[in-house]
């Protein structure tokens, strides 16, 4: 099942809460699935000229705007492999995506516990990036 299949069965199974456990450059970092919409794979963006944008992407008919959220935390930019994966976010009533480094697993709090994960809520992060967008 791919991560993305993950998030959609987790959320709507009503199951305890879970995470979806990430990286961003070598921080390793979680979000509680509610949060999210959807997860892609890197996928081939539209150019932006929009100041913190990387591209646009065309998602099911919608164009959504994604930022790189290396750039945002680490000030340097994510490298696209093949785990990079965008994850798909409502901010502020906009539809965001947020570029990370790899998408691995979907985690429970015992396992962020144990691995010493950070919480990293990408809207939050987004916020002032956002708020530029015309």
């Amino acid at each position: 099942m791919s991560i993305a299949e993950e998030v959609a069965s987790a959320t709507s199974a009503g199951r305890r809460k879970q995470y979806l456990l990430f990286a961003v450059g070598d921080i390793r970092c979680y979000v509680e699935l509610t949060r999210l919409n959807s997860v892609v794979p890197w996928a081939t963006l539209s150019p932006a000229e929009e100041d913190g944008l990387i591209g646009w992407l065309n998602y099911r008919g919608s164009r959504i705007p994604v930022f790189d959220m290396a750039k945002q935390v680490l000030g340097e930019e994510t490298s696209r492999t093949l785990g990079s994966r965008i994850l798909l976010l409502e901010c502020s009533g906009l539809q965001v995506g947020a570029l990370v480094s790899e998408a691995f697993a979907i985690g429970t709090e015992e396992d962020i516990a144990a691995s010493g994960m950070e919480r990293l809520d990408p809207c939050e992060v987004l916020t002032s990036a956002i708020a530029r967008l015309p």
